[in-house]
């Protein structure tokens, strides 16, 4: 099987080796917590304990033992994943290094550090400016919760303003529902307004149940720091962002915005909002039918339909009817394939036969595979043998390994034996680090 070949240098063996010696070194051990500030050092002993980094205090003090089989099966993903991370190379060994940081940060939180360190050093190997940015930003992402302090210094470390931006917003917005108030000084230090203003909406969606009123002030500033972008398509991307983020927060307003923006943008910001639950069935579905291009309008509609699967399924059943044949009459073939894959993903809440029908008609591979992944993880709520079956169908193979990585996960559950099966059955490495991953983080301990 691909990447059980040993890593390429001696340091790496050694960090694996004591990776491995901390996998099975047994419950009773000392944990090192990384707090909230990125503080390495701190440590308590905690026998039998597994610590989730990043969690507040009180948190921390109700998860229970692990269960005695968990410990050495996460410990076996674990070195799978790390080894299948090392037969990579620039991005995709960044960012492959960074999910199995995050999750071995549930089981051996002392080791998280080296992996991180490696997943730094591939992003700062790799040439393009571009994709080393991006790679950071990703690597940001994964660990915000484990190491959120090393995470923004990853993030602040980006040379490019608009790739730093991008990092440091995502640093907030996953740190808003554990330390609102640092992810709100992180967001408002971001240079690049774009992403400021998508930082702030971000911080304010986190806090509107807690404190509405502040809620509301930070949405009025994310849209204002979005108005001001010079650049009009910038600015328009930025809004129509913004919009999605702060419609629970406020959906009068953020249709406002996105109404204030031009039609390519507007159709698929109505449709999100619509698909909101503060916005009643009635004014969703007139939100529909009021946006004109028919790639949106079908997306829109497809939307609604999934809201009333419940409560008005015959209404849901005839919507989606009406979302395919819209879909179908766009002009060009790029916009009806995209209509389509979005039709396809909401329409498998209401009549999956037909659901994956319409993801199968799609003519363009790429858009064709994204609708198939997108049915297969809704089919695993009902049908996890289906589920895998249309997955494994997925001709692209990145593609078809996120399928299988979710049917996965959603199997972990029942029987997590066969989950690892699955996982360790995906051809692509990343895709397959990440299921491996997901499974250590996802199944409880």
């Amino acid at each position: 099987m691909a990447g059980e070949q040993d890593p390429p240098d001696e340091r790496i063996s050694q960090h694996i080796q004591a990776f491995r010696d901390a996998l099975v070194a047994g419950r009773d051990q000392t944990v090192h917590i990384y707090y909230i500030d990125g503080n390495r050092d701190a440590q308590r002993s905690i026998p039998g304990r597994n610590i989730a980094p990043g969690e507040p205090i009180a948190e921390r003090a109700k998860l229970g033992i692990p269960g005695e089989d968990y410990r050495p099966w996460a410990s076996r993903l674990l070195l799978a994943g790390v080894h299948d991370a090392f037969t990579l190379t620039g991005f995709d060994k960044a960012v492959a290094l960074a999910i199995i940081a995050s999750a071995a940060a549930r089981v051996t939180p002392e080791q998280v550090w080296w992996l991180v360190d490696e997943a730094d050093t591939a992003a700062w190997s790799i040439a393009d400016v571009s994709r080393r940015a991006e790679a950071l930003a990703s690597i940001a992402e994964e660990i915000a919760i484990v190491d959120s302090g090393r995470a923004e210094a990853i993030a602040r470390s980006i040379e490019d303003v608009y790739q730093r931006g991008r990092g440091l917003a995502i640093v907030a917005e996953r740190l808003a529902a554990v330390d609102p108030e640092r992810a709100e000084a992180i967001a408002r230090s971001i240079e690049e307004r774009h992403f400021r203003g998508l930082a702030l909406a971000a911080v304010a969606e986190t806090v509107m149940t807690a404190d509405p009123d502040r809620a509301g002030w930070l949405a009025v500033q994310a849209e204002t720091a979005a108005r001001s972008i010079k650049d009009a398509l910038s600015r328009e991307y930025a809004l129509a962002r913004v919009a999605e983020r702060v419609a629970v927060v406020d959906h009068e307003r953020a249709e406002a915005i996105a109404r204030s923006i031009g039609p390519i943008l507007r159709g698929p910001v109505l449709a999100r909002i619509a698909g909101m639950s503060v916005v009643g069935h009635e004014r969703a579905e007139a939100l529909a039918w009021s946006i004109d291009r028919p790639w949106a309008r079908a997306f829109a509609l497809s939307v609604v339909a999934q809201r009333l699967a419940v409560v008005d399924p015959a209404r849901a059943w005839w919507l989606v009817g009406e979302a395919e044949t819209t879909a179908r009459s766009a002009e060009k073939a790029h916009q009806r394939g995209r209509g389509l894959a979005m039709v396809a993903r909401n329409a498998a809440v209401v009549d999956l036969v037909r659901a994956e029908a319409i993801a199968r008609s799609i003519e363009d591979v790429s858009l064709r595979a994204e609708a198939l992944v997108a049915v297969a993880e809704r089919v695993t709520v009902v049908d996890l043998v289906r589920a895998e079956v249309i997955a494994r169908s997925v001709e692209d193979v990145r593609q078809r390994g996120r399928g299988l990585a979710m049917v996965a996960e959603r199997l972990a559950a029942l029987d997590p034996e066969q989950a690892e099966d699955i996982a360790r059955s995906i051809e692509d490495a990343l895709s397959r680090v990440q299921a491996l991953a997901n499974l250590v983080s996802g199944h409880p301990a």
